[in-house]
């Protein structure tokens, strides 16, 4: 399995596989706009380019007229990432994430909840470097992503890497205010 590697990926080569609460998203854009940064990169598989963690952000950078997003990009299938739901409800499977991301018949939202069991450094990028058209140049947003996904053109956090007990929540060592980390104002540490 590859590490996952941090990309700026071109919006039109994700797909979906949640709804999200329009409100929230207004919300999230309007803080993203004002702060001029998104500090949280989303969470996309390699295979298909999914959304695994982020619809949010996603259509929060869309509405705001970017042509990529900061992105973690995973193995899906590694058993590091692991998948359950907010609430309870009938088992969701990953074959059932992607399933919905093809058939474009998306879950209500904050119904899937992925973990990863390895620490993520964090990696604000600037939004003027995600409205730019120009491919972005290695900087502080980390190097531009080549036009693939997950393709190994990205930085690895290998060197960041930590596995975390399976019980355990995985934490980026900082606290961050719900806005910052995409987490739904009245929610109790939902994230976007």
């Amino acid at each position: 399995m590859k590490p996952p590697v941090f990309e700026l990926v071109a919006l039109e080569r994700l797909r979906e596989h949640e709804q999200v609460d329009r409100a929230w998203v207004e919300s999230l854009a309007a803080r993203i706009k004002s702060d001029g940064i998104l500090l949280d990169p989303i969470w996309v598989s390699r295979e298909g380019g999914v959304i695994l963690n982020g619809h949010h952000r996603y259509h929060a950078l869309v509405s705001l007229g970017a042509h990529r997003i900061p992105a973690w990009v995973f193995d899906y299938d590694d058993p590091t990432v692991r998948l359950e739901r907010w609430s309870p409800g009938p088992v969701v499977t990953k074959a059932m994430v992607i399933e919905q991301a093809e058939r474009g018949d998306l879950f209500p939202p904050k119904t899937t909840k992925h973990t990863v069991l390895v620490e993520l450094p964090e990696r604000p990028t600037p939004l003027s470097v995600l409205l730019s058209v120009a491919p972005p140049q290695d900087g502080p947003a980390g190097p531009a992503a080549a036009p693939g996904i997950g393709n190994g053109s990205g930085s690895s956090p290998t060197e960041n890497l930590r596995i975390v007990s399976q019980s355990s929540p995985v934490s980026t060592g900082r606290k961050r205010s719900r806005s910052e980390s995409g987490v739904s104002p009245g929610s109790t540490g939902t994230r976007a």
